[in-house]
């Protein structure tokens, strides 16, 4: 999490829209990423609204809000937002290719390992 700023500022966002749920918000693993992006010079729109499996409704409130506050990238934290990511991408697409954010997510990864 502590690297989400930095992949996001080579990924050239400027806005992103943070998307997760109130449990994994109340633990604080969302305030993590929000930091290191605000950090980055990146600004956070907080979308804390996830379910599992989320319903349409539930993606078309994050796509509305995405859009609203004209965001250009989408990070997505907890399993939960998941399934919401996938139907946001695909109602409020963001400019970065997926080759780019393939590599940017493997050097996520390899943080953790």
């Amino acid at each position: 999490m502590s690297t989400t700023g930095d992949v996001a500022k080579e990924l050239g966002f400027k806005k992103v829209l943070v998307v997760t749920d109130e449990n994994v918000e109340k633990m604080g693993h969302s305030q993590k990423s929000i930091d290191s992006l605000n950090e980055a010079g990146i600004e956070t729109v907080l979308f804390n609204r996830c379910e599992m499996d989320a319903p349409d409704y539930t993606v078309q409130a994050g796509a509305d809000l995405a859009k609203s506050e004209a965001i250009d990238g989408i990070v997505g934290i907890g399993c939960t937002s998941y399934v919401a990511n996938e139907g946001l991408r695909f109602l409020c697409p963001v400019p970065a290719t997926e080759e780019l954010i393939s590599e940017s997510l493997a050097k996520i990864y390899d943080c953790y390992q």
